[in-house]
């Protein structure tokens, strides 16, 4: 429906929306907005890019305008808080945002809503606030979810449940926003939501297989009757000034009958306007692939496309991704359009050798002359990054010839470099590590994900995890179509791709709460700190008020046990580490357990630090720094330290770094470390135990905090230890 012809939305509104380009709300947008605005819970289920965003964003709006309250509108990473926060403020100048991400620049809980009506904030900073409820807590009417199918996640789920459990028992009206799941009724039944759906994605969604042996993409069309034609203004064109790039695409669908689907591109000249077909061919995998899949039912359903093979030389998945980026810029620079590739690869250090790779073809080929302001960008990279690391400067290295990676180890100016450079269209690759998946909205007309990683033996990826990766192919507004690729290196192997990830069925979301302890033991304790009258059968209530709680229930009658009685053993240790006490039946915090909850620590870590601190009479500074190295909450960094034990003749050069004084210490503190360090620097092989591993990961990290300390510049720290440590890592 056109803006103009809603008549529930203030004017005002409407010139905003319209201005900003939105003419028209769809079917599943009127609804939720309609149900919003009677105060009731919403749940919202939409594929990616389908404008989910823009329901919480009016509803939050009109909250704040109509109702006089303050709203909470919560996302799973800094850097799509980041995102939204400047794309509302320029938007809606009369509204008063905050934002709020958690880390050492964040204003104080109090001082976040007293500023600001419209605050955006972290899963984290949310929890903060909830379980230490600031003057203006009161004012609160609205919490909206963003990507809340992540209660489903390890890490961040568990906080995404207990958030939500607290506004509902606060009878705090909640919107919840999510990407397609298989169980949308469990949310929506336990949040005692409205349920809101729509399948349509605003982009045509193909998905498909390449086959590197036989050089072709084995796609599948949902809607093969529909047939996407470009239309592009031929007095546009790639060479020339950079002005002239800025090609101006106009993409619609149109009806395919009595084409032939089989021939090579056409091209039939309007004008100026050129019109360009698909490409599509069949061969005996297609056949074999209705036989399966469709019982011949579907002809069309299926097709195939030869691409435009590199030169590269390389093989296996490498091979892959270079045949696949180079069949896209091929096309785009026949074409005359304006196409990007976003590749998902498993880890940091294959991010960075697959953009190193993939940069090296683009200038050979000569294809990094379809993105020539990338040289520009590379030195804006240099020019505005602070402190450039060894991870800077080979990303400008890459970012010459028109290609970025992404992942947590970059700095948050290195980050922004390439994301604006992208969405300017001014770079043509990024390869990203899966964080980016359900980060921030960087879409891609193609997108190439690897469904492999391993993990104590190699494992495949979720189809949820598929389908969040996959809902990145297509750029609204840009592009009618999106191409998400998987690679199989055998037909069996295609086939069984296409049967798990293409027509699988999405796993069932459900909360990790009560198998993730320290986030339990975390939730327990942040529940007695926020109130000064809680019994454990007041808590055990909070917790059957859960959706782990409700799931299991609900498909594991039994097991729901088991939680409780998890429940009951993490308030038994918080009792004997004296974090919280037993005043008759009464469960009250002591003063150290409020310190605790409030530095948003595992409870376990502060009480190792503690029986630390009761056994070293007289510590030193390194032995602190020490046993905060080894506490749980630091395990993630010690795993990434330890895969660069190799390196141990790295980290021997660096303690040449650090001061004489500070040296001394550490090497009569950890001399045992010293000698198998200098072994394994001679290509000695030994046999470490688990506290041997331990111990050297900490020792390692002890001597990048202590360079760091001692201001020493972050490119010699860093240096040699790339992608496993990058600026991200410290700030």
């Amino acid at each position: 429906m056109d803006i103009d012809k809603i008549d529930f939305l203030p004017q005002e509104l409407k010139k905003i929306l319209i201005s900003s380009g939105v003419f028209s709300l769809k079917d599943f947008q009127i609804e939720g907005i309609k149900v919003g605005l009677t105060g009731k819970n919403v749940l919202v289920v939409a594929p990616t890019g389908a404008g989910k965003t823009l329901i919480g964003e009016i509803l939050g709006i009109l909250k704040i305008v109509n109702g006089h309250k303050k709203v909470l509108y919560l996302v799973p990473y800094k850097a799509l808080a980041e995102e939204l926060y400047v794309s509302f403020k320029s938007k809606y100048p009369f509204i008063k945002f905050e934002i709020g991400t958690g880390d050492y620049l964040d204003k104080p809980n109090e001082m976040l809503g007293r500023d600001g009506d419209f605050l955006i904030v972290t899963y984290e900073k949310a929890d903060s606030i909830i379980r230490n409820p600031p003057s203006w807590f009161s004012k609160l009417g609205l919490v909206i979810v963003d990507e809340v199918h992540l209660i489903s996640d390890y890490e961040r789920g568990p906080i995404v449940d207990s958030v939500l459990t607290h506004c509902l028992k606060k009878n705090i009206q909640i919107v919840a926003l999510s990407a397609t799941i298989p169980n949308p009724n469990d949310l929506s039944e336990w949040l005692k939501a409205k349920l809101v759906i729509s399948f349509k994605r605003p982009v045509k969604l193909l998905e498909g297989i390449y086959f590197q042996k036989n050089r072709k993409i084995y796609f599948y069309d949902p809607q093969p009757d529909v047939s996407e034609e470009i239309f592009i203004d031929s007095t546009h064109h790639l060479e020339g000034d950079p002005e002239d790039r800025s090609v101006s695409l106009d993409y619609i669908f149109m009806s395919e009958e009595g084409k032939d689907i089989k021939g090579e591109v056409k091209v039939i000249r309007m004008g100026e306007v050129k019109r360009v077909e698909r490409r599509k061919c069949r061969d005996d995998i297609i056949d074999n692939l209705i036989r399966i899949f469709y019982d011949n039912d579907c002809d069309e359903c299926f097709y195939c496309i030869e691409i435009n093979r590199s030169s590269s030389g390389k093989r296996g998945f490498m091979g892959a991704i270079i045949d696949l980026v180079n069949d896209l810029f091929q096309n785009m620079r026949e074409l005359g359009v304006r196409w990007q590739i976003l590749i998902f690869r498993k880890s940091r250090r294959l991010a960075q050798i697959t953009a190193k790779n993939v940069a090296e073809y683009m200038k050979k080929s000569k294809l990094n002359q379809l993105f020539p302001e990338a040289q520009e960008i590379a030195k804006i990279l240099l020019s505005e990054v602070d402190e450039p690391t060894p991870i800077t400067e080979e990303l400008a290295r890459v970012l010459e010839h028109g290609v970025a990676f992404h992942h947590a180890g970059l700095s948050h100016k290195e980050r922004s470099v390439i994301e604006k450079a992208f969405r300017n269209r001014k770079i043509g690759v990024i390869v990203a590590t899966p964080t980016l998946a359900a980060g921030i909205n960087l879409p891609a007309r193609r997108v190439v994900i690897e469904h492999k990683f391993y993990w104590g033996g190699e494992e495949e990826i979720s189809v949820a995890s598929y389908k969040q990766r996959s809902g990145r192919a297509g750029r609204p507004g840009l592009d009618t179509v999106g191409e998400a690729i998987l690679v199989a290196k055998d037909e069996d192997e295609l086939i069984y791709l296409f049967n798990k990830y293409v027509f699988g069925e999405l796993e069932r979301i459900e909360s990790k709460l009560g198998v993730n302890l320290p986030a339990l033991r975390d939730q327990t304790l942040a529940l007695i700190v926020s109130s000064n009258y809680l019994t454990e059968t007041d808590i055990q209530d909070f917790f059957k008020d859960t959706f782990y709680y409700f799931t299991f229930k609900k498909y594991f009658r039994r097991r729901d046990r088991d939680f409780l009685v998890n429940v009951k053993n993490v308030i038994e240790d918080l009792i004997k580490w004296g974090f919280v006490e037993r005043r008759g039946e009464l469960l009250v915090r002591t003063d150290l357990g409020a310190l605790i909850s409030k530095m948003y620590l595992d409870p376990l870590t502060a009480h190792d630090l503690i029986e630390f601190l009761y056994k070293k009479k007289k510590p030193s500074s390194i032995d602190v720094l020490s046993a905060i190295l080894s506490t749980p909450d630091l395990s993630n960094y010690r795993i990434r330290a330890l895969a660069l034990v190799k390196k141990s003749s790295s980290i021997l050069k660096k303690i040449d770094l650090i001061n004489q004084n500070t040296k001394r210490m550490l090497k009569e503190s950890k001399y045992e470390i010293m000698n198998v360090l200098e072994y394994l620097s001679l290509g000695y092989q030994l046999f470490l135990s688990i506290d041997e591993e331990k111990e050297i990961s900490v020792f390692f990290l002890l001597v990048l905090i202590l360079l760091w300390m001692e201001g020493v510049p972050i490119k010699e720290i860093l240096d040699g230890l790339s992608p496993n440590f990058g600026t991200g890592d410290f700030l």
